[in-house]
């Protein structure tokens, strides 16, 4: 059980650190925040629940990955160096499919309950 609580305290620190190193995770927080804040407001339904935290997960997964192959490529590689340039523009791209396919899901999703809420006042 030590051994497991080890862990997890340094995977949450790994979680916190993107935080603090990363503007577009910040953004995300506040995304996830607005997004949660958006479901409790509206009343969506579980199984919308479960898609938002899908969604959510997967760009958070995205860019905690993409900001750990970053930080390991400049360590690797000070200088610029195409496969470098390469492996960087590929993770970026995995988060921009991540958070595209998030936004198209929460606009389906948060798209009827916004027109119901809009058509009741």
């Amino acid at each position: 059980m030590r051994r497991w609580l080890r862990s997890f305290g340094f995977a949450w620190q790994g979680v916190r650190t993107t935080i603090r190193r990363e503007a577009h995770m910040r953004f995300h927080l506040f995304a996830t925040f607005l997004v949660a804040l958006m479901g409790w407001t509206l009343h969506i339904s579980r199984t919308d629940w479960l898609f938002v935290i899908l969604f959510v997960a997967l760009v958070w997964t995205t860019e905690i990955i993409n900001t750990a192959l970053e930080i390991l490529c400049n360590k690797v590689e000070s200088r610029q160096d195409p496969s470098i340039k390469a492996v960087k523009d590929m993770a970026a791209g995995a988060v921009l499919v991540a958070a595209t396919l998030a936004l198209l899901g929460g606009i389906l999703i948060f798209g009827p309950y916004l027109q119901a809420w809009i058509n009741k006042n």
